[in-house]
């Protein structure tokens, strides 16, 4: 493909496609066929042009032509929580983050205190818990957040 074409492609790609406007692939096309063969440069076949829509990236594309709303979807999955990690997740345990540790503990009972001997020695206590993402903020660690519990 020549490079008049292929700048003109990703004129129209970003300049008449991707825009609020949501024109279809076909109609874009046709008006960038139109232009190439005004400016006397050789127009990309619509197959040509649909794949050049298709290698773009998907949450760049999705964000100019209908917002951050429909965008968040094809946002990067958010795989560790950390101090500067942005909320997400749009409903409370749409995403979620679990935790398992390994808790040093006796346990003893309430009414004898004595305490209680696991007949299995090599049983340990965890402590499982899942934190909501759309709670936690991005600054706010888990001791925060089970400060913050009534």
């Amino acid at each position: 493909m020549p490079d008049d074409t292929r700048k003109l492609l990703s004129e129209f790609l970003e300049g008449d496609y991707e825009t609020l406007k949501q024109r279809s692939k076909f109609s874009s096309w046709a008006v960038l066929k139109r232009a190439c063969d005004e400016g006397g440069v050789v127009a990309p076949s619509y197959a040509t042009f649909c794949k050049a829509v298709g290698r773009r990236p998907k949450f760049d594309q999705t964000l100019k032509r209908q917002g951050h709303r429909a965008a968040y979807v094809h946002e990067p999955f958010c795989w560790e929580l950390s101090m500067t990690t942005p909320r997400h997740g749009d409903r409370p345990y749409e995403i979620g983050h679990i935790d398992h540790t390994e808790l040093d503990v006796e346990i003893v009972c309430s009414q004898t205190r004595v305490e209680i001997v696991n007949q299995d020695k090599a049983a340990n206590h965890w402590l499982r818990s899942l934190l909501s993402s759309a709670r936690l903020g991005p600054a706010q660690s888990f001791q925060q957040w089970l400060q913050s519990l009534p």
